[in-house]
């Protein structure tokens, strides 16, 4: 709306028109960045905020300051940003300040978890309200909004022995990128973190971490090279089986702070590179023969010591952890540790708390027959049930509270053995990848569940390790 002011000059009325006033700020999207100062973090974006990049509003004379910005997000409800998670994600006070023209300001977002299938993305809308100070011919402060958009998009990163990775996104792979800093470095294990998104690799150099296609950062702090990684609760736990021979550990936020303190001891120098689990402060490593529990608390006096006495019937190949697996048939407690051998399918029934009189109970199939091929991966899903794949690619089940009982879902026709194994949550879909580099999708197809073997995601590449981690970008 037009404000009108008359002047008298000379015995003439002159009309002065001033328009209301232009919303005209400008978005710089700075995916990677945090709050903290982290970078190459998926889960964070950076957003800079420029109050009309030209330096002028509304007419070339004039500057008109912006105030009063409020920020807001539609199209997901994974992303935490200033206005609804407070100062933490506006360390610069950028939401209440007065942004002259040309004036810039930074805030950030950052997801709070996996939410989307892989192969989708999803556009979001930023918006944000101001006022602008139009003082011109007495205009007053008039209310003005900007939006712009940008994109959740979930990856599965296929990473080879070697540290060579790449993205499957979209339908489509990205091009090669290294996650190390160091070429050819043999990979020992990988894991992510749900706070800033980062894909660990513990390796012989040492201890990795990935984000948005590029190597972040070398975490190693001198107490490598690393065996095996894991991270839970919050907490990364890396293990180094050498003459060292301990788990250390380390809060995940802030990446600045991390520093290595002892977890455990102990750790016997012939631990399975891979072969590892959690359950909150409870964390599992295996030799080819016997499992171990390794605890900072009283239990193991901040050792790691023998899980379950007996030796498991074969050599140990994977290892996995429910919250949800209940009771057995026959009534015992199970721990929700489950294990896979060349022998079979194994769960423990005992105690947490005392691992040292806990026993191995093999899982049964629906006509209580055990389970005796080689299992090769356990994955589990966000809702605790257990998915073990045997050398034959026949895949099993154990429900969440099915105890010790399993059912046969189906047969994946593949050839080759066993690569890689990872959970879609949100598409609720198994991926399998055989040693040829081809990932196949199994999932529950109303009631029965298949494989699909017609759309195979061909890496082109021996597959180490599948891992999902959603990143925020400014453009698909």
């Amino acid at each position: 709306m037009k404000n009108i002011k008359r002047l008298l000059i000379g015995g003439v009325s002159i009309f002065l028109a001033s328009c209301g006033a232009q919303g005209n700020i400008t978005f710089d999207l700075m995916p990677g960045n945090c709050s903290d100062g982290t970078t190459n973090a998926p889960y964070c974006m950076g957003v800079q905020i420029q109050n009309n990049s030209s330096g002028q509003n509304y007419i070339n004379s004039t500057n008109y300051p912006i105030n009063n910005l409020v920020v807001s997000v539609s199209g997901a409800n994974n992303i935490q940003y200033p206005t609804n998670s407070g100062s933490s994600l506006d360390p610069h006070g950028c939401l209440g300040s007065t942004l002259g023209a040309g004036a810039t300001c930074v805030f950030y977002l950052k997801l709070t978890g996996e939410s989307l299938p892989v192969g989708t993305s999803a556009p979001i809308s930023l918006v944000a309200n101001y006022n602008v100070k139009n003082q011109l011919f007495g205009g007053g402060s008039q209310s003005a909004s900007s939006t712009s958009t940008f994109y959740q998009i979930p990856n599965m990163i296929v990473t080879n022995t070697n540290g060579v990775a790449k993205n499957y996104s979209n339908d489509s792979f990205s091009s090669t990128y290294s996650i190390e800093s160091k070429d050819s470095s043999q990979l020992n294990a990988l894991t992510t973190d749900s706070y800033y998104g980062f894909l660990y690799a513990a390796s012989q150099n040492g201890l990795y971490l990935s984000g948005n296609q590029t190597y972040a950062y070398n975490k190693t702090e001198s107490v490598g090279p690393f065996t095996n990684v894991i991270v839970s609760s919050g907490t990364v736990y890396p293990v180094n089986s050498s003459s060292l021979g301990k788990v250390y550990y380390a809060s995940v936020n802030p990446l600045s702070s991390i520093y290595w303190a002892n977890y455990s001891s102990n750790v016997p120098n012939n631990i399975l590179p891979g072969v590892m689990t959690a359950s909150g402060g409870n964390l599992y490593i295996a030799t080819p023969s016997q499992v171990y529990q390794c605890n900072n608390s009283s239990i193991s006096s901040s050792n790691c010591m023998v899980d379950a006495n007996a030796s498991p019937n074969g050599s140990i190949n994977t290892l996995g952890f429910s919250n949800s697996i209940g009771t057995s048939s026959q009534g015992d407690n199970l721990t929700g540790l489950v294990m896979g051998t060349t022998g079979g399918l194994f769960v423990e029934s005992g105690l947490i708390n005392a691992p040292s009189a806990n026993r191995w109970m093999q899982v049964t199939n629906g006509d209580f027959v055990s389970i005796t091929a080689s299992i090769q991966k356990i994955i589990v899903d966000n809702l605790g049930n257990v998915y073990a794949i045997d050398s034959g690619f026949n895949i099993y089940e154990i429900p969440a509270g099915g105890g010790n009982k399993a059912n046969l879902l189906t047969t994946l026709a593949t050839s080759g053995s066993v690569a890689a194994a990872t959970y879609d949550n949100a598409g609720q879909i198994l991926y399998i990848a055989n040693n040829s580099g081809q990932i196949y999708g199994c999932f529950n197809n109303s009631g029965t569940y298949v494989c699909d073997t017609k759309n195979v995601i061909n890496s082109g590449m021996t597959v180490f390790g599948l891992n999902i981690v959603t990143s925020l970008e400014s453009y698909l």
